[in-house]
């Protein structure tokens, strides 16, 4: 399970140093995908597999599912986390998520996030505010 926050920055390869805490549960091959909140994701291969498998039953009769699968897969690619942890971000998803240099690398509970540590300072500003609020609306689905 991935919980917690690390900061790392970018190297000149588009690597990222996965926080060691994270390496266990990701093998040598792992998927990042463009996600909501513009954000990256990293999965797993058997989480990515999960995750797809609700995208695969989306309907391609439906417009909206269409576009979000083809959304969803056009913006993911296979890459690996080698012996020192580091994964190979790829760039086109490197410049949708805005990352120069610093992210934050966040924990997900079936994958990890990675996010431009200014956009992710910004949004957690405004969601911690609103925590309690957040909490008591989704009670109430």
């Amino acid at each position: 399970m991935f919980i917690g926050q690390y900061t790392h920055a970018i190297d000149d390869k588009s690597r990222i140093v996965m926080p060691s805490k994270f390496r266990k549960d990701l093998t040598s091959k792992v998927y990042v995908s463009l996600d909501l909140d513009h954000c990256l994701s990293i999965y797993s291969e058997k989480d990515f597999t999960k995750v797809a498998q609700k995208y695969y039953e989306l309907s391609d009769f439906d417009k909206k599912e269409r576009a979000l699968k083809r959304i969803f897969f056009s913006n993911s690619y296979e890459s690996t986390c080698d012996g020192s942890g580091r994964v190979i971000l790829p760039k086109p998803l490197i410049q949708k998520a805005g990352i120069v240099k610093d992210c934050v690398i966040v924990g997900n509970i079936d994958h990890v996030s990675v996010f431009a540590k200014e956009s992710y300072d910004k949004m957690m500003l405004e969601d911690e505010d609103s925590f309690e609020t957040l909490a008591e609306q989704v009670a109430n689905k």
